[in-house]
């Protein structure tokens, strides 16, 4: 009886464990109707919904993902405003897109349902009676669908359409519940399996392409005529017109047919080139057909693009498992939403730059039929299951057929060549990209939800990141090994929805080591890879045939105990490589080989390091781990095999030095390092004087602190400032700032906290004679893509010649855009005021008209001319540079300056017009401001904005302004044109500061 009961027990564990995996199905016959001439779709839908769970369902979620184009409320609205694109938001009502016409039905029986509180794209059918598990209904609607322009993935381009995400579609259900979710355009799918059969009404001079088999014989016939045609055509340019031929009055209705396949998409256009083709699956020798769409818009790439989708099938296969389905399609179009985007047997390609391009894209998006098409895990929740392991299999289908290439022709970008990245290995973008992100300390772990990741890491991690995680993986475990855990995990869960704890399990059960350092490590953290080389020394090894041998010593300066490989070198060819399995702390590995030159961790940029620059170690010499210095024109990506130090001839002027000539110096292009020096010394041949500048900074990085970073740097400059005596000013500058943690990486808002100290030369003064500050800045930008706003605090403490003062003041500025991005008017506030003054000294004091080179008494501006005057007997050119700093009028006049207190309100708006101009309105109050008429309390000045470079050159042209400013400009410059300012920010074009500003840009 005892063994009965055991023998009953095990029986129940297995069956319910057997019973803990389940999938939903859903089976769809679908009618649509193309209406070209106002760009409908008009559909009818019938599916047939079975419960495998074991739950009783009383509602079913749809996803109704046209609606996500209907207005800027949606989720996917405003991620394209997160993603900083302004194409959707200020789209015409007429390119939007909706979905309406819903009439929704069970068994035939009305029911009611309801939009989701949020999300106008996901709706609930409540169900007249519960679905019980085992049991199924068939569910109908009607659906009308208004097809937007090609924003992202469903839409047109003229009369191309993409027909993607189109119809009503029930979410997923599974162990966890309801996987509802809006559209979105960063951020893929999760379906239940099926099968789908669709009739598709177009024009009858369109040509079709879609999921599935097609059933049509007519159609069949005249897609094989189209091919014979594009195969025998030598010219797809010469004579042809890009644009749509008129639609036939005649209509067709064509089928497709599919099972096992968790989506359905189709193409249509009247202009398309067909070609067909085969491939011989590895495995089962089964045949595939194989099809390509194209326009004449890039025939000429397109030519070949039948053996590009042959191959990607076939090598697919070769690693995985045959392909399942009998064709496979690649069609190109005008998609909105990244290169390419797949679906099941057939996949949508963007316009590609060049054939590699082209070829490595439709790899990709054909790989895509194994991760998501077949593997069908959630996307949205677990991106790296597909977007990570493809891009890892597009790596190795384009390694496979191109050995030897190297970084730089998969790119093919002459930009990229300068920086030396035809240096490196094929796949070395993918580790840059990581370390790029790592260096700034805003890398995300791999295994994220997708909304969580933002932008730069959606492609830098999830894709990149991930490839080069996954290939290191493969050169660990073996190709053998791999290949073989990657064909069970394919067997065991084709046509299911795989979780990340599941192919993990397939990995734990077939393979022998431990490999937590990887899933739980790399991709569930930011944990880093450090391993360093100490030292090198002769040993003995009794165990040895000679007993010679070498020890190296090596140091794991990094979080994770990872795998990494050693090697052998001399005369720069590796000689041996072995496999040193992770390990914390140091240990000491014997080398028995004795004719050698150096040793090397990953010689072969095998292991995502965050630092190779310690991993050298040569056996004789007396800086055995300093690599040879190399002198690098314009500068190159950080390579560890040599010490760099970069330069640029740089050529300067002003208007007392004249002409300078000198050198620019630097360690550090990209990626960014935590200590970083820029020095260019200059000479002036007029002066026979040096000139220049030079800063250090050091970036210290924190972890799970309210302090994202800090950046403590010094600096110094010396350039002349007077024709006469030819002296120079000089500045030398301390400061540190602290960038402030985000709420989360996706985060627009930007805050600092700065400190610094500033010793500088008093022009005002003698010579030797030196100004001393201390400043505390407070600064909160939000850089989000609609209506940014920035605010600035400032504490300034000035000393000079015993005597102090302190100043405060808060500048705002509010962007509100009209139509697009580059619209809108511009709002700034300033106010300020002295809490301490002894100095009485001018030269201090707030200022109505901005800063001339004179009142830049921080010498924080770069001035041609910084001692030149607005004098009414004198046109200087040059004196009219300033900085639109303080109250912000453009024209100079001397009333409104001020040791006591001033405020300014700047209005600056574009003009329904291309032209570069903007229209400004300037107030301005102060003590005096009634000097002249005791009624007077602010000041007013308008005029026109002539905007040759944005942020850095603008040219202001005075129309009308207060009389008693007016008054007061006219002392100095009575003619119109005196009165004409404009600002040259050459600071901004500092390219150093610019780099740190690059994640910013691609939120």
């Amino acid at each position: 009886m005892k063994i009965i009961l055991i023998i009953f027990f095990l029986f129940t564990i297995a069956i319910t464990k057997a019973q803990s995996y389940f999938q939903q199905e859903v089976n769809y016959v679908i009618n649509v109707t193309l209406d070209d001439g106002n760009h409908f779709l008009h559909a009818d839908l019938s599916l047939e919904y079975i419960n495998n769970s074991p739950d009783t369902l009383k509602e079913i979620y749809f996803h109704l993902w046209p609606n996500a184009y209907k207005n800027n409320e949606t989720a996917y609205a405003k991620q394209q405003s997160e993603l900083r694109r302004d194409r959707f938001h200020f789209a015409e009502k007429n390119q939007r897109g909706y979905m309406d016409s819903l009439d929704f039905k069970v068994d035939g029986n009305s029911v009611k349902w309801e939009f989701d509180a949020k999300h106008i794209d996901i709706c609930k059918l409540l169900l007249l009676e519960p679905l019980l598990p085992g049991k199924k209904i068939n569910i109908s609607t009607p659906f009308r669908v208004k097809l937007p322009s090609s924003f992202s993935r469903l839409g047109h381009w003229g009369q191309q359409y993409q027909i993607t995400q189109w119809y009503p579609k029930p979410a997923v259900y599974d162990k966890t519940g309801w996987h509802p979710m809006s559209y979105l355009d960063m951020g893929e799918f999760y379906s239940e399996f099926g099968s789908f059969e669709v009739y598709i009404t177009v024009p009858k001079n369109y040509v079709v392409a879609a999921t599935g088999n097609l059933q049509t014989l007519s159609e069949q016939l005249f897609l094989d005529d189209l091919s014979e045609k594009t195969k025998g055509r030598k010219s797809f340019f010469k004579n042809e017109n890009f644009g749509f031929p008129l639609s036939s009055r005649e209509f067709k209705t064509i089928c497709y047919k599919e099972k096992n396949i968790h989506d359905f998409a189709w193409f249509a256009d009247k202009r398309y080139h067909v070609v067909k083709g085969e491939v011989i699956l590895p495995h089962t020798k089964r045949k595939v057909t194989t099809w390509v769409y194209f326009s004449d818009i890039q025939a000429e790439l397109w030519q070949n693009a039948i053996q590009y989708v042959n191959d990607a099938v076939y090598y697919y296969s070769l690693w995985l498992g045959d392909y399942p389905y009998d064709n496979c399609t690649a069609v190109e179009g005008a998609l909105g939403a990244g290169g390419g985007m797949e679906y099941p047997t057939i996949t949508n390609i963007g316009w590609a730059g060049d054939s590699l391009s082209l070829e490595t894209v439709i790899a990709h998006e054909v790989g895509h039929n194994w991760f998501y098409g077949i593997l069908a895990n959630n996307e949205r929740a677990h991106p790296w299951l597909d977007e990570g392991l493809n891009s890892f299999y597009d790596k190795r289908y384009t390694l496979a057929k191109y050995p030897g290439i190297n970084a730089f022709q998969l790119s093919n970008d002459r930009y990229l060549r300068w920086l030396g990245i035809d240096k490196f290995p094929f796949g070395f973008m993918d580790y840059f990209a990581y370390l790029f992100v790592a260096r700034l300390h805003i890398d995300q772990p791999v295994g994220i939800h997708s909304e969580k990741f933002m932008a730069l890491n959606y492609g830098a991690v999830l894709y990149m990141k991930s490839s080069y995680l996954f290939m290191y993986l493969k050169k660990y475990m073996g190709e053998k090994d791999f290949d073989k855990v990657m064909k069970l995990y394919y067997e065991k869960w084709k046509f299911k929805h795989p979780q990340p704890d599941d192919l993990k399990q397939v990995f734990k059960e077939n393979y022998s080591e431990d490999l937590s350092w990887f899933f739980e490590d790399l991709i569930e953290t930011t944990k880093e890879i450090d391993y360093k080389i100490v030292s090198l020394k002769k040993g003995m090894d009794p165990l040895s045939f000679t007993g010679d041998c070498w020890d190296v010593t090596i140091k794991n300066c990094g979080e994770i105990a990872a795998p990494f490989p050693l090697s052998v070198i001399q005369n720069d060819s590796i000689i041996s490589t072995r496999w040193e399995k992770g390990f914390n702390g140091t240990k000491t590995i014997k080398i028995h080989r004795i004719d050698f030159d150096k040793l090397e961790i990953d010689a072969m940029w095998e292991v995502p390091e965050i630092n190779k620059r310690n991993n050298i170690i040569r056996k004789m010499g007396i800086l055995k781990k300093i690599e040879p210095l190399k002198f690098q024109f314009l500068g190159s990506i950080e390579n560890p095999k040599y010490s760099q130090l970069n330069f640029i001839p740089v050529v300067g002027w002003n208007n007392y030095n004249k002409t300078m000539a000198g050198l620019l110096l630097y360690n550090s292009v990209l990626p960014a390092k935590n200590l970083e020096y820029q020095l260019m010394p200059m000479y002036s041949y007029v002066k026979n004087d040096i000139a220049g500048c030079g800063k250090i900074n050091y970036t210290a990085y924190f972890n799970e602190s309210f302090i994202h970073n800090i950046d403590f740097s010094a600096s110094a400059s010396q350039y002349a400032y007077e024709h006469q005596t030819g002296d120079n000013f000089q500045k030398f500058k301390t400061e540190i700032d602290f960038t402030l943690q985000p709420e989360s990486m996706k985060s627009t808002i930007e805050k600092h906290i700065i400190f610094n100290s500033i010793a500088t030369s008093d022009i005002n003064y003698k010579q030797g004679t030196y100004n001393f500050f201390n400043h505390i800045i407070a600064t909160y930008k939000n850089n989000r893509f609609i209506n940014p706003f920035s605010v600035s605090i400032n504490n300034q403490h000035g000393y000079f010649d015993g005597y102090h003062y302190i100043k405060s003041w808060i500048e705002t500025e509010y962007k509100f855009n009209y139509n697009s991005l580059k619209k809108g008017l511009t709002i700034r506030l300033f106010g300020g005021g002295f809490l301490y003054n002894k100095t009485n000294r001018a030269i201090y004091n707030f200022r109505l008209s901005g800063s001339g080179g004179m009142e830049d008494y921080m010498f924080d501006e770069t001035f041609l001319g910084r001692t030149e005057l607005i004098q009414s007997n004198q046109k200087d050119f040059l004196a009219h540079q300033f900085v639109r700093n303080d109250g912000g009028f453009t024209v100079y006049s001397p009333w409104g300056q001020s040791n006591s207190w001033l405020v300014s309100l700047n209005l600056t708006t574009t003009i329904p017009s291309q032209a570069p101009l903007r229209i400004f309105v300037n107030f301005g109050s102060f003590p005096n401001v009634n000097y002249f008429n005791s009624k007077l309390y602010f000041v007013t000045e308008t005029g026109i904005e002539l905007r040759l470079i944005p942020e850095i050159c603008s040219a202001f042209f005075p129309v009308w302004m207060t009389s008693d400013l007016k008054k007061t400009t006219e002392l100095y410059a009575p003619e119109y044109f005196q009165k004409v300012r404009f600002t040259l920010n050459l600071n901004k074009l500092n390219l150093f500061e610019q780099r740190k500003n690059l994640p910013k840009m691609m939120y």
